[in-house]
């Protein structure tokens, strides 16, 4: 699939392969960086980290691609600093997923640091806007079991602590700092399985729920609930009331409730772009 982003208010696609774990540049006005490669893929796979410069003045302007690695070990999921200087990231090079720091312009050419090391997979790391912190994921407690934690570092490599334990066998992951840095919104099975996964045939993970908690790890706090992966969860630099969010697509006059399994998504987008469903 292409990358598709907003940009003058007009959605574009850039055709560019699968792309995924995109981040916009605090600083610098129209510069996202991505993974540009296959997901879900070992310590060796193909994937790279880019920077996609957009123009200002054109939208129909051809956007300027940059490779900021090289050698394709699994580098992705990149998250700029708040200066605007360097970008944190997974990498495979070493033979296990750890974090790494490099130069947001020049990329690992201009010098890289390795952040975390260890036979385990740490990763879906994120910058705090005060620049003090970078969380991540990782399967450090038990690499051999799959159970994900969220854990924070300091730039420099100090302070490692873990904020939010995941049991046994249990996926606690994609760590999102909010606005003001003090906490973490992320997505985790920490309340169990909704419902019986028997019925969720279609469903990859169907015991993902949103949550937020301090970065002390106090106030653990729930906001969804249902027996649906919900993952990959973000934070906006603005407030949205209730009464601001569209709970439907317009154009869409009524509404039956189905199940929107993974495995017939597209069947179900069309459903709802026709008004059939929703």
């Amino acid at each position: 699939m292409g990358l598709f982003l907003l940009s003058h208010l007009m959605a574009r696609e850039l055709p560019i392969g699968n792309a995924f774990a995109t981040a916009w540049d605090w600083k610098r006005k129209g510069v996202i960086y991505t993974s540009h490669g296959p997901t879900f893929a070992e310590e060796s796979a193909g994937v790279d980290i880019i920077s996609i410069t957009l123009s200002e003045d054109d939208d129909k302007a051809e956007p300027f691609i940059k490779k900021l690695t090289s050698g394709g070990k699994n580098n992705a999921f990149p998250s700029p600093s708040p200066d605007g200087k360097w970008v944190v990231f997974r990498s495979g090079r070493s033979g296990y997923k750890n974090l790494y720091i490099m130069d947001s312009i020049e990329g690992e050419s201009a010098g890289i640091y390795q952040l975390t090391e260890g036979p385990w997979t740490d990763t879906m790391c994120n910058w705090s806007p005060d620049g003090e912190w970078i969380a991540f994921a990782s399967d450090r407690d038990n690499p051999e079991n799959g159970s994900f934690s969220i854990y924070m570092v300091h730039p420099n490599g100090t302070g490692l602590r873990k904020v939010v334990h995941s049991g046994d066998g249990g996926r606690t992951n994609h760590p999102w700092f909010g606005p003001d840095s003090n906490s973490l919104v992320f997505t985790s099975e920490y309340a169990g399985v909704s419902s019986e996964p028997i019925s969720n045939p279609h469903h990859y993970q169907p015991a993902g729920e949103i949550f937020t908690v301090n970065i002390d790890g106090t106030e653990i706090r729930r906001l969804t609930h249902d027996s649906y992966e919900d993952g990959t969860p973000t934070w906006t630099s603005f407030f949205l009331k209730p009464s601001d969010v569209v709970e439907s697509l317009q154009g869409v006059t009524f509404c039956n409730f189905d199940d929107c399994h993974w495995l017939s998504l597209q069947n179900q987008v069309n459903n709802v772009l026709n008004g059939t469903i929703c």
